[in-house]
């Protein structure tokens, strides 16, 4: 969880320029809530995508993935792997996509092994092989 979003800067850039990052930076220098007005406001949501992705859904990603792909992925990459196919079904893009995870499987082996129905050293064995 973080108070200011990572990133935030590159997307009021990209999307309404320098000027309003510098409101931005300074609203949060000043600890005052940044609210761009309505304009901006709009422009900046055009570039951005929020997805909910359900528990279950989690749980349905992990053996999908594994069955189509043979790769066992973490509880989190998972989520934007949800996240992603969300996008892409919202917005037609079939752009390349790159998940980068810094968190093993055996890190919540419990719930990666629950959703995949496996044990836990299928799951170290299925690591092994990739």
């Amino acid at each position: 969880d973080f108070a200011i979003p990572p990133d935030l800067e590159r997307l009021i850039c990209g999307t309404v320029g320098q000027e309003e990052v510098m409101n931005f930076w300074w609203s949060c220098t000043e600890g005052a809530v940044y609210a761009p007005d309505v304009e901006n406001y709009q422009l900046m949501r055009q570039g951005m995508f929020a997805a909910v992705v359900s528990k279950a859904r989690v749980e349905s990603v992990l053996p999908s993935v594994y069955r189509t792909n043979q790769y066992v992925l973490d509880i989190y990459a998972a989520l934007a792997y949800g996240a992603l196919l969300d996008y892409r079904s919202r917005t037609g893009t079939a752009a390349t996509a790159l998940l980068l995870t810094e968190k093993s499987p055996l890190r919540n082996a419990g719930a990666v092994c629950a959703a995949m129905r496996i044990t836990h050293d299928e799951l170290k064995r299925r690591l092994a092989e990739g």
